[in-house]
């Protein structure tokens, strides 16, 4: 008799349920979707595309994002508390009332003094406190 199989559901069908902490999403194309409110705390998110996805309010606490790409998405309210952005682009995205803390500032790509100018909390990595 041969063994009993059964097959885990994906890592991307977290979206679904808003959760998706600890998820390996990595390269993933989010690209033009509606993606706000949801959790990617501590997911691996390397290499995925966010280019103008709706991520208002989204959480990636810890979360992977090397490399990632935002480029004309909205950011509003997002927190990046202690996030891995190197490499990570910016271009026109959205960073109002977002929260940036224990990031590297020095490898992100496309992120200008007027996107900085909105954000929430700002703190370069090394910094004693984030919220």
């Amino acid at each position: 008799m041969a063994p009993v199989t059964t097959i885990a559901p994906t890592d991307h069908m977290c979206i679904k349920v808003l959760q998706c902490q600890f998820a390996n999403l990595v390269g993933f194309d989010f690209s033009n979707l509606k993606l706000d409110f949801v959790d990617f705390s501590v997911a691996n998110l390397a290499g995925a595309r966010f280019i103008r996805a709706n991520l208002k309010q989204a959480s990636f606490i810890r979360a992977d994002l090397t490399g990632a790409d935002f480029t004309g998405a909205n950011l509003t309210s997002v927190n990046f508390t202690a996030a891995v952005l190197a490499g990570a682009d910016f271009t026109n995205a959205n960073l109002t009332s977002t929260v940036i803390c224990g990031v590297d500032l020095e490898s992100l790509i496309g992120i200008t003094e007027k996107q900085l100018g909105q954000v929430q909390v700002f703190r370069e990595k090394g910094s004693r406190y984030c919220p």
